[in-house]
């Protein structure tokens, strides 16, 4: 299987690394996929725009000749103004054709402050 990666990102208001007010885009919602031998990885990542404490959930479906399947996995984490950090980690067997949808989203004291979403396959 060729290597590929991939990343993916997204931001709900202003995208400065500088200091802000929490919820004016806190953070920003990162997708990368790696393949590995079994099929593929996603890792959700948040990039931080100001200090902030910042949960994600990553969900992973996919849909294919051999089944379907969705995880989703969510972390928390304390992260400082433009430090980067991994918040969930989701192994999916993946060949051709397969339907793949992944979105991570990003919220601070119940506030979203990031969405990203992939799609691709078919």
């Amino acid at each position: 299987m060729k290597s590929m990666s991939l990343v993916l990102s997204s931001v709900i208001g202003m995208a400065v690394l500088a200091p802000m007010a929490a919820h004016a885009g806190s953070a920003i919602a990162i997708i990368h996929v790696d393949t590995t031998k079994d099929g593929i990885r996603v890792v959700g990542q948040a990039l931080a725009l100001a200090d902030a404490k910042i949960s994600g959930e990553l969900s992973v479906s996919r849909k294919g000749a051999s089944g379907a399947v969705t995880s989703r996995q969510g972390g928390e984490l304390d992260i400082t103004a433009g430090q980067t950090a991994d918040l969930a980690q989701i192994g999916v067997s993946y060949n051709k054709g397969d339907l793949l949808e992944v979105r991570l989203v990003l919220t601070e004291r119940g506030s979203i402050v990031s969405v990203t979403t992939l799609k691709t396959g078919g």
